[in-house]
C-alpha cells in the first residue's frame, strides 16, 4: 500500500545519503516519481 510504498523510498533514501552515487540516485527519484502518480 502507499504507506508501504513511503517507508521503502525512507529507507532507499536513508541507505543512500550515506553513500550515494549519481546512479542510485537516479533509481530513488524514478521510484518517487512513480509513486507519486
Amino acid at each position: 500500500n502507499d504507506f508501504d510504498n513511503k517507508k521503502l523510498a525512507a529507507t532507499l533514501v536513508n541507505r543512500l545519503s550515506e553513500n550515494p552515487t549519481g546512479y542510485e540516485k537516479l533509481i530513488v527519484m524514478c521510484i518517487l516519481e512513480w509513486m507519486n502518480q
